[in-house]
């Protein structure tokens, strides 16, 4: 994040993305970087309301652009952030598709929005923000509707790979700049629960399952001794969560922690790998309570 000079923030005029525009405030305060506040209307079936009222499909999408802005301008007033650099975009068209533009166009580091939309699955992140996650190239922070001001605990899933050191510093970062603790998490499936099909099955005794466990902690501790400005003075926990279903740990951990931000890695690798954390990773997204902030390599 020390880098971040542009942040998109998408709104729908929701509570979610209402909270979002605050935190995105936040990081542009502390990073001086320059906000675009960008809110889309889908345009399915305005042009059949165009022609059931009788009326210009121009100018009744006009009409819906310029409403769309008051709106916008009303929660960036209250919200305050029209004290910093900022741009507002209104479009009618394809949420996802609009938010691509302006993220490229801007060459924005990040992008913030609420973790669901106005037209959004029961539970979990709309299908937007499941989309910017999957296509973006930028970080994007999913803000849930509950969270409100700095983050007090600050989570992190650590897998060894080159894009999970990325999101340990971005952990480190957020945890350092709001004063909240830093948890990083591993679950794994240790060798002493796996089967050995046609060989007897090795015997693990309880200092050789210690020491191996010591570790695995030594190498998370290890990637956090190379974040010496981040890290100093910093409260951080470390977790093993043994659990044969990944999925099922990264739940437990987030219940058990109460952390309200969790930082993951999306795309560490290629092939059937970068498939099955996808998924993990779309898991979390799609179910967690907490903020999300998804880093990519």
């Amino acid at each position: 994040m020390k880098n971040l000079r542009n942040i998109v923030v998408a709104t729908d005029l929701s509570q979610h993305s209402r909270n979002a525009l605050l935190e995105a405030k936040r990081l542009a305060e502390r990073r001086q970087a320059k906000l675009h506040v960008i809110s889309v209307a889908g345009d399915t079936g305005l042009k059949e309301l165009a022609d059931g009222l009788g009326t210009d499909f121009k100018g009744l999408r006009s009409g819906s652009t310029e409403s769309i802005r008051g709106m916008l301008e009303d929660l960036v007033s209250e919200t305050g952030i029209g004290d910093l650099e900022c741009d507002l975009v209104t479009r009618i068209g394809d949420p996802y598709e609009e938010i691509l533009r302006l993220v490229n166009r801007t060459k924005a580091g990040m992008l913030v929005m609420g973790s669901k939309g106005t037209h959004h699955l029961r539970d979990g992140a709309g299908r937007t923000a499941i989309r910017c996650i999957r296509k973006l190239k930028a970080k994007v922070l999913l803000v849930r509707r509950a969270h409100a001001g700095p983050f007090k605990s600050v989570g992190a899933f650590v897998d060894f790979s080159k894009t999970s050191e990325s999101a340990i510093k971005q952990a480190a970062y957020i945890a350092r700049a709001d004063g909240a603790s830093l948890h990083l998490f591993r679950v794994y499936l240790p060798p002493w629960r796996v089967v050995h099909y046609g060989t007897p099955s090795r015997t693990y005794t309880p200092e050789a399952k210690e020491r191996y466990r010591d570790r695995v902690i030594g190498k998370m501790q290890d990637a956090m001794r190379c974040l010496r400005e981040e890290s100093s003075d910093m409260q951080v926990d470390y977790s093993l969560i043994e659990s044969s279903e990944k999925i099922i740990g990264i739940d437990d951990f987030i219940e058990s922690t109460g952390v309200d931000i969790v930082v993951l890695n999306t795309r560490p690798r290629t092939g059937f790998r970068a498939l099955l954390l996808k998924t993990i990773a779309e898991h979390i997204i799609r179910t967690s309570p907490c903020s999300v902030l998804a880093v990519k390599s």
